[in-house]
């Protein structure tokens, strides 16, 4: 992913210790890719990180909805299994 603002995904990292990224590819070589290389590089400690991408293997063809719910990237599959799992980004408020 190019270009890539490296400064202020650090700054907000280590701002919020949390990351969270949402793309429709794979989860190879993405957004989620991306930020983990810039917490190596930076040797950022205690991130929590969740990632929302198609898996690394051959994906089904079909309409792009239906896509998105079977591998859980519909806006509704993402919402609830944040706020679920909202002891582990800590605090979350309501999301609308």
């Amino acid at each position: 992913m190019k270009p890539i603002d490296k400064q202020t995904i650090k700054k907000s990292i280590e701002k919020t210790k949390n990351v969270i990224t949402i793309e429709d590819g794979t989860i190879i070589n993405g957004l989620a890719t991306a930020v983990q290389e810039i917490i190596f590089e930076n040797n950022l400690q205690e991130v929590k990180m969740k990632n929302y991408a198609c898996p690394d293997k051959f994906i089904k063809h079909g309409e792009v909805k239906e896509l998105e719910k079977i591998y859980g990237l519909d806006e509704e599959s993402i919402v609830n299994e944040i706020i679920s799992e909202g002891e582990f980004y800590g605090q979350i408020a309501t999301i609308k």
